[in-house]
């Protein structure tokens, strides 16, 4: 994973607004991770999480983490222009 040590700008993004590639805040992965993989939830608790939550696979934690639709989250946001 590059490292964002240093990421002052962050986004706040609702579940279904992420993608694979973006970086969002955790409480694990020294407070960020990027997410390399989204597939649909299909566990035990599909009933109690809003429909179309996703599983995310992370880049250094592999244990992976639920994404709900309307949940918040903060992303990276994208860097844009040129020094």
């Amino acid at each position: 994973m590059t490292s964002i040590a240093g990421q002052e700008t962050w986004e706040r993004v609702f579940g279904h607004e992420l993608r694979e590639g973006d970086v969002i805040k955790t409480w694990f992965s020294e407070g960020h991770d990027r997410i390399v993989h989204l597939s649909p939830y299909v566990g035990r608790l599909a009933g109690i999480f809003s429909e179309g939550a996703q599983t995310a696979a992370f880049a250094l934690n592999k244990t992976g983490m639920t994404i709900e639709n309307g949940a918040l989250y903060d992303r990276a946001a994208a860097k844009t222009g040129g020094a």
